[in-house]
């Protein structure tokens, strides 16, 4: 049963992944468009957390939030996947929980991130600018 939980994530990992390149390469920036409203897929030099890069988060929200969902009572095995903006700002925004073990596990994968510290920002021709990012968060509770 595990086992079929974590093929089930990857499944959805992959999805989220595969849509996410598809609308990068389908996306064209109109000349009149604001750049800073735009929201990339990827950048030249992408967004890092800490001075490290997106598994450092993975396991920084991996660890708030299971201290969150053991106090909303959450046991066993969880994961969310989550789509997330490293804004222009390094703030982390327009957070969507895309697939969770558990509400409550989503809920607490959430209100970890809200209350993230800034990353530096991803960059493209030496500008910033936002970047969309997934990653798939898990805990042993």
């Amino acid at each position: 049963m595990k086992s079929l939980s974590i093929l089930r994530c990857a499944v959805a990992t992959l999805l989220l992944m595969a849509a996410g390149t598809v609308a990068a390469a389908t996306h064209v920036q109109s000349p009149a468009s604001d750049e800073s409203s735009e929201v990339r897929m990827m950048a030249q030099q992408m967004p890092s957390f800490k001075g490290g890069t997106v598994a450092a988060y993975q396991k920084w929200v991996s660890f708030k939030a299971r201290s969150e969902a053991r106090a909303k009572g959450v046991k066993g095995t969880c994961s969310a996947n989550v789509l997330f903006v490293v804004d222009t700002q390094g703030q982390v925004t327009n957070i969507e929980v895309k697939s969770a073990s558990s509400q409550e596990f989503a809920d607490a994968v959430t209100q970890v991130m809200e209350r993230s510290p800034k990353w530096r920002a991803g960059r493209q021709d030496g500008k910033p600018v936002k970047v969309r990012l997934l990653i798939t968060v898990t805990a042993e509770i």
